[in-house]
Formats: structure tokens, sequence, C-alpha cells
């Protein structure tokens, strides 16, 4: 880091004592502090600090950007725009984000349905869902980072364990128990398809950074096998498909005029018990925090405060594709009794914990409060 000086930098200093060494050299943070110093002079300049410089001084760097392979025309465009949005004009204009009413983009939700997913962005920054799900906007940069993003892990975690459970179920697991070291052996083994195309789709950075990412994702999947074991005999709950597509509908939150929406979603998995009949829906979700935090162990008090919805939305569920193997078209079969979020947190207590949400919860008066949340979201 700047602000710690390398040991062995102060080590030679010392050692330099009593020759003339020199004053410390100080950079300024700000780039029009750094232009006065030699070490910044023009001829050292990288070609984006050379473009910064020249409109730092007033001058148009149009010629240097084009010679240099970027975009003229959109740089150009890109500055007529922000010196418009910068100005002194109190009236808004066409950069004031008036949009009207997107009656395109509500008959596409009406008809195809709305995603959990997408109704959270909403409900976290209207803007970002604006740019995201209207524009289509996508990101220009991608940060460097020095490790997978979470994200990453928490995708391959999805797919590890997907592979894992059809494997193990063809073993008959869960009803026939199966050791520690069996469980490891059959993760490895179902691991080495996913990482390989992994690799070869995303890239794998550092090779020690991929290689701990992959013992990471090991270790979270033979934890996740071994709760799921163990919640089976206490609740009856075992796997029988894996991200399955399915739909569903909200009625009593929207505004009269409309009819009920359609609600869809991709859920990693569904369990079924035997005895008594019932369907539970679980949904991997991979942490990196110390501790588990409030919003994630109480998911209806979230959902009213719409931070969590895939879990009351993914209680109305009813139509589940491919979930009956005679079938290929989507199955009819009664809600789920609840939805459980199945956590994956190394850095936690316990790697692996659980909170659900009950279908009865739509019938109690936390109920209303969530279809309150829902109709303002609408």
């Amino acid at each position: 880091r700047p602000l710690a000086p390398s040991p062995y930098v102060v080590e030679l200093l010392r050692a330099r004592t009593n020759q003339d060494n020199g004053a410390e050299l100080c950079v300024p943070r700000r780039f029009t502090d750094r232009l006065d110093m030699p070490l910044f002079a023009p001829t050292r300049l990288t070609p984006g600090e050379q473009v910064l410089r020249l409109l730092l001084e007033g001058c148009d760097p149009s010629p240097l950007i084009g010679t240099t392979g970027g975009d003229v025309a959109i740089f150009q465009h890109g500055l007529q725009v922000l010196q418009d949005i910068e100005g002194r004009s109190q009236r808004p204009d066409a950069y004031d984000g008036v949009v009207g009413g997107l009656d395109h983009h509500w008959q596409l939700l009406t008809t195809h349905g709305i995603s959990p997913t997408s109704l959270e962005q909403y409900a976290r920054c209207p803007f970002q869902y604006f740019a995201g799900q209207v524009l289509r906007l996508e990101p220009v940069r991608q940060l460097a980072r020095e490790e997978l993003p979470a994200q990453a892990v928490g995708e391959l975690c999805h797919a590890v364990l997907r592979a894992c459970y059809q494997q193990l179920l063809g073993m008959g697991w869960p009803d026939r128990a199966i050791d520690e070291e069996s469980t490891r052996r059959v993760v490895h083994a179902c691991s080495g398809d996913v990482f390989k195309t992994y690799a070869a789709t995303h890239g794998t950075g550092y090779a020690l950074t991929w290689q701990m990412a992959q013992d990471l994702v090991l270790e979270l999947a033979a934890a996740a096998v071994r709760s799921d074991e163990e919640d089976y005999r206490a609740t009856g709950f075992a796997p029988v498909a894996f991200e399955v597509e399915a739909e569903g509908k909200l009625n009593d939150a929207q505004p009269a005029t409309q009819g009920p929406i359609h609600v869809k979603g991709r859920v990693d998995r569904v369990d079924r018990r035997v005895t008594p009949p019932g369907l539970r829906i679980v949904d991997y979700k991979y942490r990196h925090g110390r501790s588990m935090q409030s919003r994630d162990r109480d998911l209806t008090t979230s959902a009213i405060r719409a931070f969590r919805l895939q879990p009351p939305l993914y209680a109305l569920l009813t139509r589940f594709h491919g979930l009956q193997p005679a079938a290929d078209a989507m199955a009819e079969l009664p809600q789920a009794e609840r939805v459980e979020f199945l956590y994956l947190a190394p850095r936690w207590e316990r790697t692996t914990e659980r909170a659900s949400f009950d279908q009865a919860s739509w019938r109690k008066p936390a109920g209303n409060q969530l279809k309150r949340t829902l109709k303002a979201l609408s």
C-alpha cells in the first residue's frame, strides 16, 4: 500500500544515511497537482492521461483519441451530453429522465411474467432496473480482481451440487446413508467437468487463486450434501428436480384495472416428501460475509421490506417444467408448503444455515403486508 513504506526501501535508506539521498518524493493524489512535476511531463504520460491533460487545458483531444484507436464520435457525443447536463439551465431537457409510461415494457411483464430477482432490483433502485431491464445496458469495463467474484463461486456451487445430487440419487441417497469419505469422492468426481467448462468459458485468473476457489467449492458442496442428509432424516424432504423453470400468478397486488400478474422463476431445486405428500423449493445462497444478517434469517420481514422477494413469490409457483418424467410440458402441482434458502457460508460459525418462508404466511397478517408491498412496487 502507498501508506505503508516498503521495509526493503527503509533498510536501504538507513544504510545510506551518510550519503546525499535527495528529498523524499511525495506524489499528489489529484491529477492536476501532478502536472507540474517533472515525473509527469507530457512525454511520460499514458494516452489516457494525455487526453485528460488536454481536456483540463481546454484543448480538443479528438485527434489523439483517433490516433490511439478510440471512438472519436462517441467521445464528442458524450462530451456534448456532459456539457448539457452540467449547464446552468434550470429547465428540464432531453437528459432529465422523462421516459413516459413505458407501456411496451409493462406489456412484456404482464405477458411473460416478472421474476423475483428483477423485482428486488426495482425495489432497491428503480434507476438500476431501468438501465438494466429496460435499456439493457451492460457495464463497459470489468474491474480486475485478485480472487474469483462471489457470484462466480455461487454459480460453481450450483453446478457442482446439481451434478452431485443427480449421481447421489442414482446411488439410493438419501434413503441410503453415505459416509463422509464417499461423499467427498462423489463431489470430486462430479466437479471435474464443471471446473473445466468454467475455465474454458471464463478463464481462471491466477493459478493459486483458481485452486483455492475450487477447494472452497468442493468444501461447500460436501457440507451441503451432509446438511441435506441430516435434514432428510428430520423432515422427509428429498431432492427430485434441479434448475426447474416454473410459473405462478400474483393476485390482489396490482392496480384494479389489471389482471393477475404472472410470476416466473428458475428455482435451484424442488424437494418432495412422500408422507405426508408435500413439496419444498430450495434456493442456494452463497455468502462471503463473516456473519448471518437479520435479513437473511427472517425471510418474511425481509420480504415485507422488499429486501428478499424470492421466497414469497416462489411460494406462488404452481407450474413446474419437466418435474414429471412422463410429461415434457408444465406440470400443474400444489404450491410448495415452504421456500427454503440454503446458505453456503465458509466464514460463518456454521458452513451451512437454513431459513424458510412458509406458504401459510400468505394467509396470515403478514400476507396482507406483503400484498401492500407488492402493490406499491407495481
